[in-house]
């Protein structure tokens, strides 16, 4: 199927950038492909189209853990603490080490949802990630003070499964960009984002066998890489850390 979007100037700040791609894809039920190289850019994206099926998020798997690589701890940022929390905010420095004083203590003993961002990456660079998780989870824009909880998505290996081409420009004509997809396997941590402690920790595995119908590029030509998501094991596991 083809899909024709429009072009869209994005920030390369990850919150804005996470405030963004959430909008964008709430309405696509989310899937279990990262988004996070189509985050990063600091100029205009060309938006650009696929004559690939239009199908929702591969499969997910949960390994034995001794089967999965463990991450290595990222090292602790130059800076320790990041006394305010708004829609500028790089949460990628909580899975650095990094202590965010001027968001929410995480107390599960409190009933009700616990806000969360999300990361993913390969220490000690982090995106934005679990694109698919419930939208509730997130915090209200503007109001990122009130995070409590940093999912750190760290990929411990990659297979790329498949290149994907053929996207088009607005006239229809082949831009020449190309999605390198890949299979990933993650260490998840999940850690209170004003002391930094780790709450708990998994390895999951996922895979994705479908090319994005629509990709942001940073300019014609360009390969980026898309990371599958475990996004239906990942909402299982968190649900009982973050709604309570």
């Amino acid at each position: 199927m083809r899909t024709r979007l429009h072009t869209l100037s994005r920030s390369a700040l990850p919150a804005l950038g996470l405030a963004l791609t959430s909008a964008l894809l709430a309405g696509c039920g989310g899937g279990d492909v990262d988004a996070t190289s189509a985050r990063s850019s600091d100029a205009t994206t060309l938006e650009v189209s696929a004559d690939v099926d239009d199908a929702s998020g591969g499969a997910t798997e949960e390994q034995d853990p001794a089967e999965v690589p463990m991450a290595t701890d990222a090292p602790a940022a130059a800076s320790t603490t990041v006394a305010e929390v708004n829609i500028l905010t790089d949460f990628g420095d909580v899975c650095r080490g990094v202590k965010l004083p001027g968001a929410t203590a995480y107390d599960p003993a409190r009933a009700g949802i616990h806000p969360i961002e999300t990361t993913a990456g390969e220490a000690p660079e982090y995106g934005v990630g679990g694109v698919g998780l419930p939208t509730q989870w997130d915090p209200v824009i503007g109001e990122e003070h009130t995070v409590e909880l940093v999912v750190c998505m760290d990929r411990t290996s990659t297979t790329l499964r498949e290149t994907c081409t053929g996207y088009l420009d607005d006239a229809g004509v082949d831009t020449g960009n190309a999605v390198e997809l890949y299979d990933a396997t993650y260490t998840v941590r999940l850690v209170a984002a004003v002391t930094g402690e780790e709450v708990a920790r998994t390895d999951l595995a996922a895979t994705e066998d479908t090319c994005p119908s629509f990709f942001y590029f940073d300019a014609e030509g360009s390969v980026d890489q898309s990371y599958a998501e475990p996004t239906d094991a990942m909402t299982a596991w968190l649900a009982p850390f973050v709604e309570t």
